[in-house]
C-alpha cells in the first residue's frame, strides 16, 4: 500500500495533470478536490541563490505545462534544494573519487566514497519531486502535446460535462 493508509494502489494522479495529459474524464473527477488557480509561485528565502535559481527554472517549466499553483512553492522548493545536495554531493565525487583511499588495521584499503551515497539520495528526491509535478520523462513525453487546449479549457470542459452533461 502506499499513499493514505486503507487505500491500496499508487497515489492519486493530481486533477489538473490529468486534465494536461488528456486523460481526464468526467465520471473520474472529484467535485469537491481543491483546484487554485495555474501560477509560478515565488521562491521561498530559505533557499541559497544556486538552489533559488533552479526553483525559477523549475517553477517555470512546470507553470508551462500549466501544472503548477502558489500553493505548490514547497515540492518546487525542495525539487531544487535536492538538485543542489546533488551538484554539490557529485562535486566531491569527482574530486576524489569513487573509492577512497583508508588506512586499516589490515593496511590500506578502498571503501565506497560516501558522497555517492548522498548524490544517491539526492537524486531520488529530486526525481521524485518531478514526478510529483509531472516533469519526469515519463510525464515529459505524454504532457508534450501542443495541440490540445489550454489546461484551463480543458478544465471547464470536464466541470461542464460532470455538472451540465454538455
Amino acid at each position: 500500500m502506499s499513499g493514505v493508509a486503507g487505500r491500496s494502489g499508487g497515489q492519486r494522479k493530481p486533477t489538473m495533470l490529468k486534465i494536461v495529459t488528456g486523460t481526464a474524464r468526467p465520471d473520474r473527477l472529484r467535485a469537491k478536490e481543491p483546484m487554485p488557480p495555474p501560477a509560478i509561485p515565488a521562491a521561498p528565502d530559505w533557499l541559497s541563490a544556486e538552489a533559488r535559481g533552479y526553483f525559477e527554472h523549475l517553477g517555470e517549466l512546470a507553470g508551462r505545462l500549466g501544472v503548477l499553483a502558489e500553493t505548490d512553492c514547497e515540492i518546487v522548493a525542495l525539487a531544487a534544494h535536492a538538485f543542489e545536495e546533488f551538484r554539490a554531493a557529485d562535486a566531491i565525487v569527482a574530486r576524489a573519487g569513487l573509492l577512497i583511499e583508508r588506512d586499516s588495521r589490515y593496511g590500506r584499503t578502498y571503501v565506497r566514497n560516501p558522497a555517492l551515497a548522498v548524490r544517491r539520495d539526492a537524486w531520488q528526491r529530486y526525481r521524485d519531486a518531478l514526478r510529483a509535478m509531472g516533469l519526469d520523462p515519463v510525464a515529459r513525453s505524454i504532457v508534450a502535446t501542443l495541440e490540445r487546449p489550454s489546461a484551463e479549457e480543458q478544465r471547464e470542459r470536464a466541470i461542464e460535462k460532470r455538472y451540465f452533461g454538455a
